[in-house]
């Protein structure tokens, strides 16, 4: 979301500097009395930037508005999603509710794999075994994803592999 306000913050820049051009552009004319070209070009720019504004403006409304867990400002995606699953593995498995949350982007050109991984199934099976319980990694994935709170910039969640929980992000 801060990436939304930087780009806000921009466009309320050019929005300004266009304002001043279009002040410009009302009274600027060519020799014939005839609007130049690229002032009507600077025109055109200057709405389509407002409509842009009008877009991000209503994103980040929706946003806030919607349910589930809030995106902060100042988070960025990895400790989004780190807060996310800290959360699924405190609810899911409350003994290890201190482990820390391992989140590693996707490396990989196919979307097939999501693009980011929570890679903490296989140390918590680990964690149970030690204890005595024997836990497969792929039903510890299986309960974290089910556990894993609603957030506005997750499309979906699949258990992958031997317990990869894969992340796919909302376009």
């Amino acid at each position: 979301m801060s990436e939304l306000n930087m780009e806000l913050k921009k466009l309320r820049e050019l929005e300004i500097k266009t304002k001043g051009l279009a002040t410009r552009i009302q009274t600027t004319k060519n020799c014939n009395g005839e609007l130049d070209v690229d002032l009507l070009q600077l025109q055109i720019e200057n709405k389509k930037l407002k409509n842009r504004l009008f877009i991000l403006k209503k994103s980040i409304a929706e946003e806030s508005t919607a349910g589930g867990v809030q995106l902060k400002d100042s988070s960025s995606i990895t400790e989004h999603l780190e807060s996310l699953f800290a959360q699924a593995i405190a609810s899911a498995f409350p003994e290890y509710r201190d482990t820390p949350v391992v989140i590693a982007p996707v490396n990989s050109s196919s979307a097939k794999f999501g693009d980011y991984q929570c890679n903490n199934a296989m140390g918590l099976s680990k964690k149970f075994k030690e204890s005595g319980i024997s836990k497969a990694p792929r039903e510890i994935a299986t309960e974290l994803k089910g556990h894993c709170p609603p957030s506005p910039i997750i499309e979906k969640l699949e258990v992958a592999g031997a317990g990869f929980v894969n992340v796919f992000l909302s376009k």
